[in-house]
C-alpha cells in the first residue's frame, strides 16, 4: 500500500506544483493520476521513488516512511516505466530486462529463467527477441520491453508515467489490452500517470484527478462519472456520458452464447445441430484446443455436407475479455456476422457480443430510471 500524507512539492521560487496531497494506494490496485499539463501528476509519481525531493508531508509504502529509505533499496523495489521508454541502445533487450537483475547479484540461471519469463509475458517469443538491439524492434515492441524491464525484479509496485503515450493509436490500444491481462496475472500495486481521460476509465481501478497541483477528486471511474464534485471536474471528464459508459463495460460482461460453437472435429449433422439452437447468423468453429478458428453460416454446412470445413471463414475481428463496448462498437456494428467472438487474450472461445446486446445498454444508459451497474477490474 502507498499512502501519501499532505505531500507537497515546492521549487525554490515559491511555487507549490503539488499541494498538500492525501492519497491512499491500495494493494494490487491500478490508481491514475490525471489532469491538465502542469498538474502536478508526474510531479507527485517522480516524488514516490525520490526522483524529485519532498518538500513537505510524506509518504509511505507498507507503513514505512520512504524518507528512512536509501534511494537505491527503495528503487530496487519498485519498477519504474515511462513514455519515452529510454532503453539502453548498445545493450540487448535481455541485457535490458536484466538491468535490476544484475544490480541485485542475482545468479545467471535465475537472470536468464527471468528474462524468458517476461518476454514470454509480453507476448514476445525469447528466441526471437532476447539477443535484438532496441533500434530493431518497432515502438510497440520497445514499449513491452520497456515494461517487461520495470518487472525485471519483481518489484511490488509499479509506476508508469504514460507509458503508452508516445504510439500510434492502434499499438496504443492494443498494448492496454495486453496489460489488462498481465495486471490479473502480476497482480502488481499500480500508480499510472495520463492525461487521456479515455486511457484513465480503461486502466484504472481508482482515479485521482490532479488541478493546479491540488487533488479535487478521487474515487472509481464509475462514481467520477457519476457524481462530478464540481464544475472543473465534469467539464474534464466531458459530456458524452453514453462513450464513456461503454469506456466502462467490458465484453466479458455482454457475454453470451458461451456454448454455441462447434469443433472442426465434429460431423456436420452435429454442427447443424448446434447451429440450429442458435439466433446467430452464423455459428463460430474451434480447433480442438478450443481457440477460435472462424465461422460457418448454414446454409453452407448444407450444400457441402462432405467437406463442410472448406466453407469455415476467419472473422475479420475477435476481442477479448478485456476489451471495452467503447472499442469493439465499430466492429460489431460493422461486422457481417451481427456479432463478435470474445476470447481469453490466449485464443480461446468464452463466447460472443451481440449487436443486440450493445443496442440495449445503450438504451439502458439513455434511460435515466435504470441504474447502470460496472464490476471494478
Amino acid at each position: 500500500m502507498i499512502e501519501l500524507k499532505d505531500l507537497s512539492h515546492v521549487y525554490p521560487n515559491g511555487f507549490r506544483a503539488v499541494n498538500s496531497i492525501n492519497l491512499t494506494v491500495e494493494n494490487e490496485e491500478v490508481c491514475v493520476l490525471i489532469g491538465p499539463s502542469g498538474c502536478g501528476k508526474s510531479t507527485t509519481l517522480n516524488m514516490i521513488n525520490k526522483l524529485i525531493p519532498i518538500s513537505e508531508g510524506s509518504i509511505w509504502i507498507d507503513d514505512k516512511n520512504i524518507n528512512t529509505m536509501s534511494s537505491i533499496e527503495l528503487r530496487r523495489n519498485i519498477g519504474y516505466a515511462i513514455q519515452e521508454v529510454a532503453l539502453f541502445p548498445h545493450w540487448t533487450v535481455a541485457q535490458n530486462i536484466a538491468t535490476v537483475p544484475i544490480l541485485n547479484n542475482w545468479a545467471k540461471k535465475r537472470i536468464d529463467n527471468r528474462v524468458d519469463e517476461l518476454l514470454n509475458l509480453m507476448g514476445l517469443e525469447p528466441d526471437h527477441y532476447r539477443d535484438k538491439y532496441p533500434i530493431q524492434l518497432s515502438g510497440g515492441e520497445q514499449q513491452r520491453v520497456g515494461v517487461a524491464r520495470a518487472l525485471g525484479a519483481d518489484p511490488p509496485i509499479l509506476l508508469m508515467d504514460e507509458p503508452f503515450g508516445a504510439i500510434d493509436p492502434i499499438t496504443r490500444k492494443r498494448l492496454q489490452d495486453e496489460f489488462l491481462l498481465i495486471q490479473e496475472k502480476i497482480r502488481k500495486t499500480i500508480v499510472f500517470v495520463t492525461h487521456d481521460i479515455q486511457e484513465a476509465l480503461k486502466m484504472g481501478n481508482r482515479i485521482a484527478i490532479l488541478n493546479a497541483g491540488e487533488l479535487v477528486q478521487k474515487g472509481t471511474p464509475k462514481a467520477i462519472l457519476e457524481q462530478p464534485a464540481n464544475t472543473f471536474v465534469a467539464e474534464f471528464m466531458g459530456t458524452d456520458r453514453n462513450m464513456k459508459w461503454l469506456q466502462l463495460t467490458f465484453a466479458e460482461e455482454l457475454l453470451c452464447y458461451s456454448d454455441r460453437h462447434a469443433c472442426i472435429s465434429d460431423s456436420v449433422e452435429t454442427v447443424l445441430k448446434k447451429a440450429a439452437g442458435t439466433h446467430l447468423v452464423s455459428i463460430p468453429i474451434l480447433d480442438t484446443d478450443g481457440k477460435i478458428l472462424g465461422f460457418v453460416h448454414e446454409r453452407d454446412l448444407k450444400s457441402e455436407k462432405q467437406n463442410w470445413t472448406k466453407k469455415i471463414r476467419p472473422f475479420e475481428q475477435t476481442v477479448e475479455r478485456t476489451t471495452t463496448i467503447y472499442d469493439a462498437l465499430f466492429y460489431i456494428i460493422l461486422d457481417q456476422n451481427n456479432y463478435l467472438p470474445v476470447s481469453d487474450g490466449q485464443g480461446r472461445y468464452l463466447g460472443v457480443i451481440t449487436q443486440d446486446r450493445v443496442i440495449t445498454l445503450l438504451s439502458d444508459i439513455n434511460n435515466p430510471d435504470v441504474k447502470m451497474e460496472r464490476s471494478d477490474v
